[in-house]
């Protein structure tokens, strides 16, 4: 039992402790007594969930917070590096064991292990809205500013060790605001675009599928429901689940 502190994110298993977060410290807690055996301070709070590494000692934490990265051995809280960083929204590992930090208008890739920046890109005009890791790619579902050509769009950008972020496609989504959860099935990748505008229903979601290597657009699953979105998509083998709001 782990009292006196407020939580902000789901308790998350770190090797043979808990891990939790507060408005000001990421707590590490022994998963078999609860007991606090290591707080590492974040003052402001974090402004992204930590992403959990690999390694000796238990493994890494990586922790975004004013504007930088700081990486903390697990075993007794030591800062292996500290780097500059916009506000950073999300952080995902990977296949290449780099760390991937993204902001609304910006992504970087830095070495998991020095910190080092390997690349960066800037999205002129366009807003981060989600991401997922599939492999050696990055897909991106980009919210385009009023007025911006090509409209709301799903960047694919190579994570290729060596790379320095290529964009390999780029496809439009041609439905309102949202490009969240892009997700690989197959060689199909899915997102939701959000409410289709030319469906004279009104409130239809709009789930389209690309191919994952060119971005041609495959297909698309129109949905209608009296309430809610899409709240999650899933993947379950080659199966796509989607769970609405409510």
């Amino acid at each position: 039992r782990i009292s006196g502190e407020t939580f902000r994110e789901p308790l998350k298993a770190a090797g043979a402790d808990v891990l939790a977060q507060t408005s000001d410290a990421c707590l590490l807690n022994a998963r078999e007594t609860g007991q606090v055996r290591l707080r590492i301070q974040t003052p402001g709070g974090l402004t992204a969930p930590p992403l959990l590494l690999g390694g000796e000692g238990g493994g890494r934490l990586v922790l975004p917070y004013r504007n930088r990265l700081t990486c903390v051995r697990l075993a007794d809280g030591k800062v292996l590096w500290e780097a500059k960083s916009g506000p950073t929204s999300r952080l995902s590992a990977t296949t290449t064991g780099a760390v991937l930090a993204a902001g609304e208008h910006d992504l970087a890739v830095l070495n998991a292990a020095t910190g080092d920046l390997a690349w960066s890109l800037a999205f002129s005009g366009m807003s981060l809205a989600d991401l997922s890791v599939e492999e050696d790619t990055a897909y991106l579902g980009m919210t385009a500013a009023p007025g911006t050509e090509g409209g709301d769009q799903l960047l694919a950008v190579s994570l290729k060790e060596g790379g320095k972020g290529e964009v390999l496609w780029k496809a439009p989504l041609d439905a309102e605001a949202s490009c969240r959860r892009p997700l690989k099935i197959g060689r199909l990748v899915a997102v939701d675009a959000g409410r289709d505008p030319s469906d004279p229903r009104g409130g239809t979601n709009a789930i389209r599928f690309l191919d994952a290597k060119t971005g041609r657009r495959e297909g698309s699953l129109m949905l209608s429901w009296n309430r809610g979105r899409v709240r999650a998509l899933r993947r379950a083998g080659p199966l796509l689940i989607l769970e609405p709001s409510s």
